[in-house]
């Protein structure tokens, strides 16, 4: 699948999300996810996935971004979708001998 072939519902809001820099896709039977980032102030990223079922032609997203979340909500859907559900580090639930997990230096 190339991305003349992502269906207009997802392209268009991913139009919508000017201050993301989309980066991939994935393309699964029943939906198709794209993954971009939003640049922050302290030269990080946040991240945001875009995903859309082919089933009912829904749109859903999740984001790492408080700042962002409502006015992506806004964009998407018209209005405000809810609370921002905060981004969790694995480091803070796995065991410390957890072998395939990013660790931040303290």
């Amino acid at each position: 699948m190339s991305t003349a072939e992502l269906p207009s519902v997802l392209t268009k809001a991913m139009e919508s999300l000017d201050f993301v820099q989309w980066d991939r896709f994935a393309a699964a039977r029943v939906s198709i996810t794209t993954y971009g980032w939003i640049p922050r102030r302290d030269d990080r990223s946040d991240f945001v996935t875009l995903t859309w079922k082919r089933r009912n032609n829904a749109l859903s997203y999740v984001t790492s971004s408080a700042t962002y979340t409502e006015l992506i909500a806004k964009r998407l859907y018209g209005k405000v979708a809810g609370n921002h559900s905060p981004c969790q580090r694995v480091e803070a639930v796995v065991p410390e001998t957890f072998p395939n997990c990013v660790r931040l230096e303290p």
